[in-house]
């Protein structure tokens, strides 16, 4: 995803390569407190130096501490706990409008006031370190609001996830064991602290397809059947073929693949359903959804209308009928329009058959 001045990437073309390996190895996690600052860039609030465990997290508005719940304890490792093959139902919507909440943003919008059309909210973003230390922090209101907000968005079956990455991901790598152990450690706190419903991967620097699934596979056996994942994979010659081969490994127990068709250099519709329909053929269709940004930003190209998305919805279900849904980036770009995209959208992806 980009923030308001990300910078545009390279066109894409149509090659694709699907490789399937599973690759299931283990991971043991200890405790520990972590700490969860946020970006400084991305449009993000500024980000706060913290020691490598800190007991605390000032309130971006009023200066109060929120403590930050301890991470997990774990002796045992986690060994083919869930396998990259099972068949499993997901706890989503049979359809779904998702979107992306900015943390810092740009414009503001509180999070209990993100329109019920959305069904599924994505948190972005929690950024990291080249050790694997993710942190997380809003600027957009108090801890103590934000806890409230989570805890109405759950109330009305809306679930909430934590994005990790982002196109300034603050330069997070999950790639030795070492940094898997100290991204596992970092997550889980915030995950625990927050109660984060699942998680998104949003990894667009490329990625060890392996130690990701690794991570995904031990988040889901600590968290739950319950406990969603989902990718938004950047369509990047240079990036997507990782993307796929951590798709395809994690499939069974992956509930959304949410493909960015902004920021691809491509705004030939027919390109954005064969490519949906080659991700759903790897995946399975009823994981696939469609991302789009539907309002201009400086520095992002690639913006559709909301009716031209909703046209490209029917036109994959057409195709592909068990398909999941859309995804806008983001919520506070789409409130610029009155919520257009959710509320034209999502009439249309409700509506449909499923």
């Amino acid at each position: 995803m980009n923030s308001p001045w990300g910078t545009t990437r390279r066109g894409i073309t149509r090659r694709a390569s699907l490789t399937a390996a599973g690759l299931i190895s283990t991971a043991v996690v200890t405790g520990c407190a972590v700490s969860a600052p946020g970006p400084d860039d991305r449009g993000a609030g500024p980000r706060a130096e913290a020691s490598a465990a800190p007991e605390a997290e000032a309130s971006p508005t009023s200066g109060a501490a929120t403590a930050v719940a301890p991470a997990p304890q774990a002796s045992a490792t986690v060994r083919d706990t869930v396998r990259s093959d099972t068949v499993r139902s997901s706890v989503l919507p049979r359809r779904v409008v998702a979107g992306y909440w900015q943390a810092w943003g740009h414009p503001s919008v509180r999070l209990r006031d993100v329109p019920r059309d959305y069904d599924l909210v994505m948190v972005s973003f929690a950024t990291g370190d080249s050790d694997g230390t993710l942190r997380f922090f809003q600027s957009v209101q108090s801890p103590a609001s934000f806890a409230a907000d989570m805890r109405a968005l759950r109330a009305t079956d809306r679930r909430v996830l934590l994005s990790v990455g982002g196109w300034r991901d603050g330069g997070l790598e999950i790639r030795s064991a070492a940094q898997l152990r100290v991204f596992l450690r970092s997550v889980s706190a915030i995950i625990d602290a927050h109660h984060f419903q699942g998680l998104d991967w949003d990894l667009e620097h490329g990625i060890d397809p392996a130690r990701v699934a690794e991570a995904t596979r031990w988040l889901k056996a600590r968290y739950g059947p319950d406990f969603l994942i989902t990718m938004a994979p950047v369509l990047d010659p240079d990036l997507e073929r990782e993307q796929q081969g951590l798709a395809v490994r994690i499939r069974g127990v992956l509930d959304m693949v949410s493909l960015q068709f902004y920021n691809t250099g491509h705004g030939d519709t027919a390109w954005i359903v064969d490519r949906a329909l080659l991700w759903a053929r790897a995946v399975g269709e009823d994981k696939v959804a469609m991302a789009f940004m539907t309002v201009p930003t400086r520095g992002d190209t690639g913006e559709l209308s909301p009716a031209v998305a909703c046209g490209l919805w029917r036109d994959l279900v057409r195709r592909a009928p068990r398909a999941r849904g859309v995804v806008s980036w983001s919520v506070n770009l789409d409130s610029r329009s009155g919520y257009a995209f959710a509320r034209t959208c999502g009439k249309v992806v409700h509506a449909g058959p499923g």
